[in-house]
């Protein structure tokens, strides 16, 4: 790409869709290819979550913790519970969700702040249990399916079978 802004966006998308595939590798590869970003970008506490997710989920929990804290600098405690949860299943993964807790716990001023925390808290494990079990469903839907098209192959065949010994009882009758 001839313009850097084109290329940062182009590679910011790729990195996002591979980490929705969970494709996490392809992810870190994508992202260690992104120059630093343009400078008029709106949000660079967007670009430092993913950073964040993606270093989380490569098991690298320092860059993570790192980016996460990059992505919370400076907001209001609102937007940084709304980043802490959008970082929740990587954070688990890498066993950095304490810590991030604590950073939190800190930024929480009122007892309203604290609330919220708790709810976003649960809200996040109730998402993580979520996706961790639609995956298994997918993979047994998927082998029903292949084991249903198997089956219904092997009947196709075995009538074949049929209908052809018949046909060959039919002509040593005839002769």
């Amino acid at each position: 790409f001839k313009n850097p802004d084109d290329r940062f966006e182009m590679l910011v998308i790729l990195c996002q869709a591979s980490m929705n595939e969970k494709k996490y590798r392809q992810a870190l590869t994508v992202l260690n290819e992104i120059s630093e970003p343009p400078d008029a970008l709106e949000s660079l506490a967007d670009f430092d979550s993913l950073k964040c997710q993606v270093y989380c989920f490569n098991g690298d929990m320092v860059k993570g913790l790192k980016a996460f804290n990059k992505a919370i600098e400076g907001q209001e405690f609102d937007l940084a519970i709304s980043t802490w949860a959008g970082c929740s299943a990587a954070l688990r993964r890498a066993g950095a969700w304490a810590v991030t807790k604590t950073t939190l716990e800190g930024l929480a001023k009122t007892d309203a702040d604290k609330d919220k925390l708790d709810a976003v808290e649960n809200l996040a494990k109730l998402k993580d249990a979520y996706l961790q079990e639609d995956r298994p469903k997918t993979d047994v839907a998927r082998y029903a399916a292949v084991a249903l098209v198997v089956v219904a192959m092997l009947v196709f065949v075995y009538l074949l079978w049929l209908l052809e010994a018949r046909s060959l009882e039919s002509w040593k009758m005839r002769k």
